[in-house]
């Protein structure tokens, strides 16, 4: 969706997935901004039946058939009793309902991966709104929210931000990379890296010229958001929806150019407001009218009972464990292992301690 149009600088921005190029080809002048892969799960599924029909709904949206069966299992870093894909490339996860361990029930969940390519296919607007009514009667979250700005017209030069890189001008991440590739024969391409590739957020700067050899014409600034970032961006994307799609689009633009602040830190200088934007950063700001955000994650509140809720769900398997592996040994080695850890215990952790009731705490 193009976005050179936007009239506020007030507004938050956020915009939804939308193709970059017009119908029929050519480019588009200027700025355009997409939704460049989507994942989330559906965590409140009743049953199969339930599933499957969300499998169907998602077919008339996204216009892409899918081959799903409930029965048919996988693994992706846990078990699924069911699995599916769709022709464009989206792929499917099913769990049923069951008790864990501890006999509580877990209701089943259905997860949806949906890559750039099937999400070019689809009405971003449409596939928004259908979210948003799910979230609104079930549990939906997101695990990965990718955007994609594209700045058709290469405003900014990429050996601009490379500058800026090696002089370590920038704020909101320390790790940098950046990696030459290309095939034998034909013109290398430079990727920027902001973020490390294990962090929540991280920004990838590339000529999208050469990556999709011409199809796509100018920059590509990809911001990479993970599991509690993709989920702040996903809520701000589905809160945005109903506004329209111009503010779609503020919404989503301001996420990307709020990742990496360009700033001169004069002697390492650690406090940003006293240190000047990169003029062609200022310049890109002004000129898309961008508010750039900040994705905010409300901080976890420590408690003893949470700690207590977490050693017996997932801590105490694995004590029982090494307690008959090591047998007698068991005891010597956890007062040596506390003691250790008496040594590292945080200020937060030792607060908990002192305002907490025991007489409180069900364990």
């Amino acid at each position: 969706m193009t976005i050179a149009q936007n009239q506020s600088a007030a507004t938050l921005a956020s915009n939804t997935g939308y193709d970059s190029q017009p119908e029929g080809g050519g480019i588009v002048r200027g700025f355009s901004i997409s939704v460049d892969w989507l994942d989330f799960t559906f965590r409140s599924v009743t049953c199969a039946v339930e599933a499957d029909q969300l499998v169907r709904e998602f077919e008339t949206i996204s216009g892409e058939r899918c081959m799903f069966a409930p029965g048919k299992s996988a693994f992706n870093g846990i078990a699924w009793d069911g699995s599916g894909w769709g022709e464009n490339g989206s792929k499917i996860w099913y769990r049923d309902p069951h008790d864990d361990e501890f006999g509580d029930r877990i209701p089943g969940a259905l997860k949806i991966a949906i890559p750039g390519s099937a999400i070019a296919k689809i009405d971003p607007m449409e596939l928004g709104t259908w979210l948003s009514v799910h979230a609104s009667e079930t549990d939906v979250d997101c695990q990965r929210f990718d955007i994609a700005l594209d700045d058709h017209e290469k405003f900014v030069k990429l050996g601009q931000i490379a500058d800026a890189r090696i002089g370590g001008n920038f704020f909101n991440c320390s790790y940098t990379e950046m990696i030459v590739s290309g095939k034998r024969g034909e013109l290398e391409g430079v990727t920027l890296y902001f973020g490390s590739r294990h962090s929540d957020t991280r920004l990838r700067i590339y000529d999208k010229t050469i990556e999709s050899k011409s199809r796509i014409c100018g920059n590509r600034w990809e911001a990479q958001l993970r599991r509690k970032k993709a989920q702040a961006a996903f809520e701000l994307w589905l809160s945005a929806i109903p506004k329209g799609e111009p503010v779609v689009c503020r919404v989503l633009q301001n996420i990307v150019l709020g990742i990496i602040d360009f700033r001169i830190r004069d002697d390492d200088d650690t406090d940003r407001n006293r240190c000047r934007p990169l003029i062609w950063f200022t310049n890109l700001l002004s000129n898309l009218r961008a508010c750039p955000a900040r994705l905010a994650i409300a901080k976890v509140e420590q408690s003893a009972q949470k700690s207590i809720n977490w050693i017996k769900k997932s801590v105490a398997p694995t004590m029982l464990t090494l307690k008959k592996i090591l047998g007698a040994d068991f005891k010597t080695f956890m007062a040596e292992s506390m003691f250790d850890a008496l040594s590292g215990l945080s200020i937060a952790k030792q607060m908990m301690i002192d305002s907490t009731d025991k007489k409180q705490l069900l364990y």
